[in-house]
């Protein structure tokens, strides 16, 4: 799978003359690439959703784009669960987020050809894997060379080759993908096809006041030759192709917040998350056995000081990630755990019970834990249902993780009896947060639902695996 993607590389490299002096970039082919033409009211926009999962891109849209509806969406995922969840939620008869002609593509996108996406769209969206970008414990980062970029090359390619680009591009990923090679390259291949651009860096948390931390890079861009908007630059020549991205390189043009108009429209501070779960009508059955955090996890004398514990009254929590739910990973890395009982914020240091036991540390801007997460791995993976009492932390070279709370043979210091005798007064009390609960924490409508038959862990690693509807819906704000 290497040298396929080093073959991609050269793929890109060739379709574009490096002229190492001036630093420029031109076409070697002779098409003249223009946009595709704009719609009337009638046909109406038409939307690829690549990397689609569950549909948050879709549901992220306006219901009019510059005073004309979405038409069209066709989705591409090879997630057979997710495309099944999203047939469910956007194809079913029964469904209310159908709109009126979308259909769901079960296919590589690697093997798309230029006549099936040439002039044919008017919007791309993107939410390509981000194994390869994520700052994780043991994370292999091999950024362009992993097999899961092959996708987003092979678009890339499509791009340069096309004579009917897409009007407008949004693309999310974790914050690894900034100081990345491919996203280099993926500017490159933007500034060669025209497009203006803006690049940000956003958290719920902050952004539109949501109680959780998910930082993560959004990119927008608009075909220069049809862009209205003063939000949009021109993409600048960098390096060639051949020199390695630098950490300075072209990122302090990444905005870390929302324009002024665009942020007055959400709360200037986060929500409780009672408040915000109280904005799904969530089942008021019995909360199943597997949810409830196990003794062996709760009274670890690790989980003091690595698990994240949040109550209703908390403004905010650690990022959710597929591993959550897994019964592999139970530390803050998958996110918080949810104490329904609690009287006043855990997180923010009032709690009687936890004594100043934060969720999220202090010297961090909320979400650099993505940072901190253990990788989602390949989508093939196989989760344990065992029980896995002692956190994955063991590769970890930080400075929080420097001593091991899993050996045995190291006497419990008096903090952390301490720590855990008041956690055993809470047994059976903490849990996880169910996927219902997960979606609005993610900003998904009341009207997302999950097909009978998706078995819980699958529910978990789909919205783990997913976007912030809220956020993303505020990034496209930005772009029409």
């Amino acid at each position: 799978m290497k040298n396929s993607t080093v073959k991609l590389l050269a793929s890109i490299s060739n379709e574009i003359d490096i002229t190492s002096n001036t630093s420029t970039l031109t076409s070697t082919t002779q098409n003249i690439q223009t946009v595709k033409e704009t719609p009337n009211i009638a046909t109406g926009w038409t939307m690829f959703e690549f990397f689609s999962g569950i549909g948050g891109m879709r549901l992220a849209l306006p219901e009019h784009v510059n005073g004309m509806p979405i038409r069209k969406i066709v989705a591409f995922d090879i997630n057979t669960i997710a495309n099944q969840i999203y047939q469910h939620n956007f194809l079913s008869p029964s469904s209310s987020l159908s709109p009126l002609e979308e259909s769901v593509c079960c296919v590589g996108i690697d093997g798309l050809k230029l006549s099936d996406v040439d002039g044919k769209a008017d919007l791309w969206t993107l939410s390509p894997p981000c194994q390869p970008f994520t700052l994780t414990r043991g994370a292999l980062q091999r950024d362009h060379l992993d097999h899961r970029c092959k996708a987003l090359f092979r678009l890339m390619h499509l791009l340069l080759q096309m004579r009917q680009l897409p009007r407008f591009i949004v693309l999310e990923n974790v914050v690894g993908f900034v100081h990345s090679r491919m996203r280099y390259l993926w500017r490159q291949v933007m500034r060669r096809c025209g497009y203006a651009c803006k690049e940000m860096l956003l958290s719920p948390h902050t952004a539109v006041g949501l109680p959780n931390s998910r930082r993560r890079y959004y990119f927008i861009a608009e075909h220069s030759s049809v862009c209205v908007s003063r939000l949009l630059t021109p993409i600048a020549s960098e390096l060639t192709l051949s020199d390695p991205p630098q950490p300075t390189d072209s990122n302090h043009d990444i905005c870390t917040s929302l324009p002024a108009a665009i942020r007055a429209l959400y709360p200037s501070e986060p929500c409780t998350i009672g408040e915000c779960l109280a904005t799904r009508s969530l089942p008021s059955a019995p909360t199943p056995s597997s949810l409830w955090v196990p003794e062996q996890v709760l009274c670890a004398s690790w989980a003091g000081a690595l698990l994240s514990i949040v109550g209703p009254c908390d403004r905010r929590s650690f990022c959710f990630t597929k591993s959550y739910g897994g019964g592999r990973v139970w530390d803050r890395s998958a996110g918080s755990l949810f104490y329904p009982l609690a009287s006043g914020p855990l997180a923010e240091g009032n709690s009687r019970l936890l004594d100043r036991l934060k969720g999220v540390d202090d010297e961090k801007e909320e979400g650099d834990e993505e940072e901190e997460e253990v990788g989602d791995g390949d989508d093939d993976s196989v989760e344990s249902d065992e029980v896995n009492p002692s956190p994955p932390l063991l590769k970890s070279s930080s400075s929080h993780y420097k001593t091991s709370f899993t050996d045995s043979s190291t006497p419990l210091t008096q903090q952390q009896v301490s720590q855990v005798e008041k956690l055993r007064n809470v047994l059976g009390q903490v849990r996880l947060f169910d996927p219902d609960e997960l979606l609005a924490l993610s900003g998904f409508p009341v009207t997302f639902s999950w097909p009978e038959n998706i078995a819980l862990k699958h529910r978990f690693a789909c919205i783990g695996n997913s976007i912030n509807v809220r956020v993303v819906s505020a990034v496209m704000k930005c772009l029409f």
